[in-house]
């Protein structure tokens, strides 16, 4: 399933460079769709109202990066086969040693991804990164490499695999405080973490037994794990809409209570 083209939060959010729901829900969203055929993709995007976009299909990793104003947008997906507990190569870099594969995946679209971001003057824009699984590897490692020239405002990973050793987690840890979230759930498929190599971001845990519980009783087999997080920051999303609008006093409840009068 594709993701929706008509969300109903405003891309503005993106503006804000805070962690909301609305915000981890549109990464979400977008790192989904940069699995997508090149055509979905670009419907959907343009549906969102971005205005350009640079679409990534024809090397290891795929995936997008869309503008509109002042907001551009970046997602990475990557499609390998990843066995639990195999050693990992990895290359120098150096913020430290990180992912051989996501690396290369990053480095075979880096010429395009600069040139593209260079005529957008993307130095003072407001910059997102997202992707899911390998493809939150190759996000972490693309915001690690363009944050000098480009700042990022933002990285959501969704279940992400390890981008990089210690050395590498600790650099990225500190460089990124405050604008770099993990998001993780229960029942998520995790790969045993080569040795050297930790997991970074601030981690956001998603709760979805409900969901679970109930594709049990169906005895359905459950979505894959970004379909449910799509859906459960949708879920909260439209829980957060509903208490504004109840705490937000109707034209007459505020007449009768007298504010506007003179």
């Amino acid at each position: 399933m594709s993701p929706p083209s008509q969300i109903p939060v405003s891309l503005n959010v993106l503006r804000s460079r805070k962690l909301s729901s609305e915000s981890a829900w549109i990464l979400a969203m977008a790192s989904k769709l940069a699995g997508e055929p090149t055509e979905t993709a670009g419907e959907v995007l343009s549906d969102w109202g971005f205005e350009s976009g640079e679409f990534f299909t024809e090397r290891r990793a795929r995936g997008f990066l869309a503008a509109k104003q002042e907001l551009v947008l970046m997602a990475f997906s990557l499609e390998e086969e990843q066995k639990s507990g195999q050693e990992i190569p990895v290359v120098e870099r150096p913020s430290g040693e990180v992912h051989a594969a996501c690396y290369e995946a990053f480095a075979e679209l880096e010429d395009v991804i600069r040139s593209a971001l260079r005529l957008l003057e993307a130095e003072e824009k407001i910059i997102w990164v997202t992707g899911h699984g390998l493809g939150g590897a190759v996000a972490i490692i693309a915001a690690a490499e363009l944050d000098a020239e480009f700042p990022i405002a933002g990285i959501h990973t969704y279940n992400p695999s390890c981008a990089g050793k210690f050395q590498f987690a600790d650099w990225f840890d500190v460089n990124f405080l405050g604008r770099s979230y993990r998001f993780e759930a229960s029942g998520d498929q995790i790969f045993s973490i080569s040795p050297g190599f930790r997991q970074v971001q601030q981690l956001v845990r998603l709760d979805l037994r409900e969901a679970e519980e109930q594709s049990a009783e169906d005895s359905v087999v459950g979505p894959e794990p970004l379909v449910r997080y799509i859906a459960k920051l949708g879920d909260q999303v439209e829980i957060e809409r509903l208490k504004r609008r109840e705490n937000s006093p109707t034209r007459s409840e505020a007449d009768d209570s007298g504010e506007g009068r003179g």
